[in-house]
């Protein structure tokens, strides 16, 4: 999933912005044209009617005189409108003269990022004297916080915030507050909530020339505003600061390109200056760029948040008793619910978090206290973009559009239930309070009772706008350049990967360019790689890419860079490209959302700017969306052919520009500044002889610390680290090295908190790696926050190795809980790598899943590393080309069926552990780059990392699993093993084990006792344990072990012939003193090699059913010694009654 969506605070949009306070509206002062003017007065800042001026050489024409007549009427009585053009028509044109015309500041929704960039810019191009800002969301990647109670799994948040577009969505809070003139284009992230308002404006600071002040009181205000404190003019960055003494202090808003100086003298601010700075190390000269619309010598500064959360000290004490009277009352709720263990995670989470916001105002998750931040009552809306709008131009005064309709209307009540669906589970199993429901964004019917005047924008819009703009429609089929809708062609699928090549070839001799839709990521990125392959400058488009680098493969495109690009959804909507004269969609005959009428139409239209666009359906038949997608195509075309004819013009192709991202659009404005004349090659030379110096000197710092003697421990602590860090050190001195487990905890008494659990080949190595100067930066501030409470370490050395530490491991995390481990997951659910079976109607294929039981697939796994199994699968398909012959199999390319097959096969040895064999035949065939590879793999074995154990236990495992089927001469290769084992007590009663292990490891969910009264001996108990076990339902097991010999093996045999239609079923016996395999109908054992992978996990097989059994009898005698304790103490007090 992956919409563009906000959240409040640290994860979702840090933004607390919202309803304005009017009086803090009418202090602020307005930046026009570098000047500074005075505050506006009135209500409502539109008061005073916005003016916006459409600038531009093109004038209306076409379908667009009648279209900006007919929207701008039906949006004067505060309608809803609906403008329902053809791709091409010129609506974003429209759309700037309908601002101009209603002179209303504006919100335009678009439904994701690329298109809301694009549109920011095509805008600011219409409207250069008005404040076009972009507001989207913030993350390059975001991972929200989440918890699967089916298997345990705690995923922490995880996010990478984009820095460009964290100050554009600045530039656009700011725009609202000091202008009236504001288009914003934001995307979905709009709708959740930016939190605080009036602590946001009433936080502002002023500076004047004149003003009396000390340079420790503007540090203060200025790290009020949560400004970060560099050391060196080279750190400066945005949302920083850096003071050079007494007399001056640099200050970089995060809503400017450069940086502000105050200087002072005497305590008073002598000049406020935008930096053209050159006065760095040495000889070298480094300039910022000009400060955009803030002028070189301005006598007042309105300086913002260095962040749009602000929560003042008189909120915090407040807020914080809210939290805590909440977090009482819900711990109780889940103590009497019997979820101990969630009622004392909700408890220490929170606690710590409000330590860490009445010490620095602001805590990880922050976002999730909000509606206690803002002393909201529980369900009520929070305060959005939309909020913003309503109090500083009122809700009658502005104009809502709504961009591609059909798509971002949908996205308005998507977003709501499926935040609430996330949130209710972590609420429900103690992760967060109730009141994290409340951090939010709109409802769908909160969101329309903010909206008094919307014009929703589409091609193909959906029942829902059509019944909002009941009969306030307005129609565009006709182009200003005459261009018809594209012919629509159909070609079959045999060949079509030739096709698309040559039809390519052709276009770009005659200079035109060509859209490839796929259906899938996966898709788009072979394709476009085969294409490479086959001379054609390709390359793929989807939403794996960085909003800029989507910009930048739209802008190669368009410079001729390249001829074609493959994208999936992100090509439908919008995308405007006059240079695409040929849109070719893959497998057009499939059914679904992709592939449906409204996103067929959408992508044929990608071609309707050329006067030669065609789009080419590869189909091997005519689906009713294809039908109808060509019927509406051909109605279009007669009426544009109609007005063609009748005003006697000639069809032109739209003129080519640039859609380049509004990054670019800021770049060039900030050159094109006062700062002429600089070597920009030099200034970046300058900044990367910076880095590598400060990189140098921390790996002295390393070093020294590597090499540091016993009594410079506290010097050469990393900066990170606590000062109780030294205890910890002395205490890693005396772990031992061999294998086990380790536990950090926050004391050394038995009831301190368990922090993180993990296991360890050498566990004295493994625990001190976490005390290393780069362990936070490869691990993440986590690692920080866990070490600042960790006292001491606890180690439970493991006997039996790695397994056993992988089994106690899990078995500890699943008791304790700890904070600090993210993954809680039972090894049920660790991921495999699936071969499945060839069959007359598939092929096999080689992919990941969790265990299943697909018929005839092989499982090799389980990867307790999913790094480890990204990295095999990816070393698979490099040594075997394996997704090359995939693809060319998927789209009917050359045949390869047998090379295909042949790969699959010697993938199934190298995951078996036959890697040397494998690369021996590939260095025989010339393949000499694909043997490395397979060695490559094998290798891996002998890391000492996570990744190679992972690696390593998969292979000894698939290892096993074909011994076993040539030892038993099993059919398939066993999946599922079972066994069992008797404990008796005192005569009195006997327990049955049954384990079972699925694919080489202990499937605990699985494991069973019987309670078999009256049994004597071990022969009748195995016999009725087994017959149990094949009456119930459960699937029948590959392989069936028994713990004993002869005698139990031919009471288990008994057992299955009782129960009858079990013939096929494997089973064999092992005693513990011979260690030697029997089976039914030999008298000697079989000939096995003690130290075999089968024999290895037969006996691990057979021992963990004797423990099984021997912790079941435990637990038998205890509740027994229990309830003879209980009756003696009745006795007794009847006695003495």
């Amino acid at each position: 999933m992956k919409a563009d969506m906000d959240c409040v605070g640290s994860g979702r949009s840090i933004c607390f912005l919202g309803a304005l306070n009017v009086e803090m509206i009418r202090r602020l002062v307005q930046r026009r044209r570098g000047a500074w003017v005075a505050a506006r007065k009135g209500r409502y800042l539109s008061s005073l009617k916005a003016t916006f001026t459409v600038d531009t050489d093109l004038e209306p024409t076409a379908d667009q005189p009648q279209a900006i007549d007919a929207a701008s009427e039906y949006l004067r009585g505060n309608n809803f409108t609906l403008l329902k053009g053809a791709t091409g028509t010129g609506k974003t044109f429209v759309m700037a003269h309908t601002i101009a015309r209603t002179k209303k500041p504006t919100l335009i929704l678009s439904h994701n990022k690329t298109l809301a960039a694009q549109l920011a810019r095509e805008l600011r191009s219409f409207l250069p004297n008005s404040a076009v800002e972009l507001f989207i969301s913030y993350y390059d990647s975001f991972q929200p916080e989440a918890y699967n109670p089916k298997s345990g799994t705690y995923i922490a948040k995880l996010a990478t915030v984009n820095k460009e577009i964290d100050a554009l969505r600045h530039r656009a809070t700011k725009a609202l507050v000091e202008r009236e003139d504001v288009v914003i284009v934001a995307s979905v992230s709009c709708i959740y909530g930016l939190g605080l308002p009036k602590e946001y404006l009433q936080s502002v600071k002023h500076f004047e020339v004149g003003q009396v002040i000390t340079m420790e009181e503007i540090v203060a205000q200025v790290q009020e505003l949560m400004y970060e404190m560099v050391r060196t003019p080279l750190d400066l960055k945005q949302a920083c600061f850096y003071s050079t003494g007494s007399d001056e202090i640099s200050v970089w808003p995060p809503y400017l390109s450069a940086p502000i100086r105050i200087a002072l003298e005497h305590g008073t601010i002598r000049s406020i200056l935008a930096l053209d700075t050159r006065e760095f190390h040495g000889n070298t000269q480094l300039a910022f760029p000009d400060a955009g619309n803030v002028s070189t010598n301005d006598k007042k500064l309105v300086l913002y948040p260095a962040r749009h959360h602000v929560t003042p000290e008189s909120r915090r004490e407040e807020a914080a008793t809210r939290i805590r009277a909440e977090m009482e009352h819900r711990v109780e709720e889940l103590i009497q619910e019997g979820q101990g263990d969630a009622a004392e995670r909700l408890r220490t989470r929170t606690t710590e978090d409000m330590k860490m916001l009445e010490e620095l105002g602001f805590c990880a998750g922050v976002e999730n206290y909000s509606r206690h931040l803002a002393l909201r009552d529980e369900g009520d809306p929070p305060d959005t973009l939309i909020t913003f709008y309503n109090e500083a131009f009122g809700a009658k005064k502005w104009l809502l559009i709504v961009d591609e309709s059909h798509v971002a209307l949908p996205q308005l009540c998507a977003m709501y239930r499926g935040d609430r669906k996330r949130k209710e589970t972590l609420v429900r199993h103690g992760f967060r309070l109730p009141s994290a429901l409340d951090n939010r964004p709109l409802k769908e019917s909160e969101f329309w009772d903010m909206i008094e005047s919307a014009m929703f924008v589409s091609a193909t819009p959906s029942k829902k706008e059509l019944a909002m703009s009941k009969h306030s429609i307005v129609e565009m089929a006709i182009r200003p350049t005459g261009v018809m809708d594209p012919k629509i062609e159909i070609a079959k699928t045999e060949n079509q990967l030739e096709q698309v090549v040559r039809e390519i070839g052709d276009r770009a001799e005659r200079d035109e360019r060509t859209l490839v839709m796929a259906i899938t990521k996966r898709d788009a990125e072979d394709l476009a790689e085969y294409l490479q392959s086959r001379g054609v400058k390709a390359a793929y488009l989807h939403s794996g890419l960085k909003i800029v680098q989507r910009s930048e493969v739209i802008s190669r495109l368009q410079r001729a860079d390249i001829d074609c690009i493959v994208g999936v959804n992100l090509l439908r909507e919008g995308i405007d490209l006059p240079e695409v004269s040929l849109v070719c969609i893959m497998d057009a005959d499939k059914q679904g959302f992709l592939r449906s009428k409204s996103s067929l139409l959408q992508m044929v239209g990608r071609a309707a700017r050329h006067v030669n666009g065609t789009a080419v359906f590869f189909a091997d038949k005519t689906s009713p969306a294809m039908r109808e997608c060509m019927a509406e195509t051909d109605v279009r075309r007669a009426k544009q052919l109609r007005y063609l004819v009748e005003n006697d013009l000639q069809p032109t192709s739209a003129r080519g520009r640039e859609v380049a991202s509004i990054f670019e659009m800021e770049k060039e404005n900030r050159t094109d500044g006062e700062v002429d004349g600089m070597d920009w090659e030099a200034v970046s030379r300058a900044l990367e002889e910076h880095k590598q110096r400060k990189r140098a000197s921390k790996d002295d710092n390393l070093s020294s610390n590597g090499n540091a003697k016993d009594g410079d421990e506290e010097k050469s602590l990393p900066r990170y680290m606590p000062a109780h860090v030294a205890s910890l050190k002395q205490q890693i001195k005396s772990l031992p090295v061999k294998t086990g487990v380790y536990m950090w905890k926050s004391g050394s008494d038995e009831d301190a908190e368990i922090l993180y659990i993990g296991k360890a080949k050498n566990l004295r190595s493994r625990v001190s790696s976490y005390l290393r100067e780069t362990a936070v930066t490869t691990r993440g501030t986590r690692l920080a926050a866990m070490l600042n409470r960790a006292r001491t370490i606890d180690v439970v050395v493991t006997p039996g190795g790695e397994r056993d530490a992988l089994l106690l491991e899990s078995d500890l995390i699943k008791k304790h809980r700890p904070l600090y481990n993210v993954l809680l997951r039972d090894s049920r659910y660790y991921p495999f790598i699936v071969i499945t079976e060839k069959t007359d109607k598939q092929l096999p294929k080689l992919m990941t899943s969790v265990r299943s039981d697909l018929e005839g697939a092989r499982y090799f796994g389980p990867f307790t590393s999913p790094a480890a199994l990204r990295r095999v699968i990816e070393l698979l398909e490099a040594a075997l080309n394996l997704r090359h012959l995939r693809f060319q199999l998927r789209f009917g390319g050359e045949s390869v069926e047998g090379e295909y097959l042949e790969a699959v096969a010697m993938a199934t040895r190298i995951l078996e552990g036959d890697t040397l064999s494998v690369a021996r035949e590939l260095f025989e065939l010339g393949r000499e780059q694909s043997a490395r590879i397979v060695l490559a793999i094998n290798n891996r074995s002998v890391d000492e990392d996570e990744n190679a154990r992972s690696w390593k236990r998969v292979q000894e495992n698939a290892k096993a699993a074909r011994e076993l089927s040539q030892l038993f001469d099993i059919p398939k290769i066993p999946r599922r093993i079972e066994a069992f084992d008797i404990s008796h007590f005192y005569g009195q009663y006997t327990v049955a084990s049954r384990v079972v292990f699925l694919d080489g490891e202990p499937a605990r969910h699985l494991y069973r006792s019987y309670k078999l009264e009256q049994v004597n001996d071990d022969f009748s108990s195995i016999n009725k344990a087994v017959s149990k076990r094949l009456k119930s339902k459960e699937q029948l097991p590959d392989l069936m072990i028994i713990d004993g010999g002869k005698g139990q093996l031919s009471a288990a045999v008994n057992a299955i012939k009782d129960v009858g239609s079990v013939d096929e079923l494997r089973v064999c016996a092992i005693a513990k003193q011979e260690e030697e395999i029997v089976v039914p109908g030999q008298l000697k054992s079989l000939d096995t090699n003690i130290e075999s992978a089968a024999m290895l996990l037969v006996r691990h097989v057979r021992d963990e059913s004797h423990r099984h059994a021997i912790s079941k009898m435990r637990n038998a005698r205890r509740d027994v010694f229990l309830e003879d304790a209980n009756l003696s103490a009745q006795s007794k007090q009847s006695v003495e009654d």
